[in-house]
């Protein structure tokens, strides 16, 4: 008879100061380590294993659905700090900035990023 697995332990990843839990062999990042939220996210992650029967639940359980928007945003926001010289922002980040509003208009910034998808040829049709 197989030993029953016992419940993954909450671990902390030193190197960039996360927690995560492993579970099957997969390691799920929760937050920082010893925050309320990391402990939240770990017993809401194992309610879900304890559920699933000690296993990962099958499907790719995305716990928020990205909009073009959103991704737009936050390149945007990170772009804001990355693309700096001498604490000025480049033109390199105006021009990447004037890409991204130009060409995701209005009508498609509410689309999700799995529909959106759908709007191009796969690569192996071109």
């Amino acid at each position: 008879m197989a030993r029953p697995k016992g419940t993954p332990r909450y671990l902390h990843h030193k190197a960039s100061g996360k927690a995560f839990v492993r579970i099957d062999g997969k390691n799920i990042y929760l937050g920082f380590f010893g925050t309320k939220e990391s402990k939240a996210e770990y017993d809401r992650v194992i309610s879900e294993w304890l559920a699933n029967g000690r296993q990962l639940p099958q499907t790719n359980n995305l716990r928020k659905i990205l909009t073009i928007d959103a991704i737009c945003c936050s390149f945007l926001e990170y772009a804001t700090g990355y693309y700096r010289k001498n604490g000025e922002i480049t033109s390199e980040f105006e021009s990447s900035e004037s890409i991204v509003l130009e060409k995701f208009s209005k009508e498609s910034s509410s689309c999700t990023v799995v529909h959106w998808n759908s709007f191009f040829p796969s690569r192996n049709t071109l």
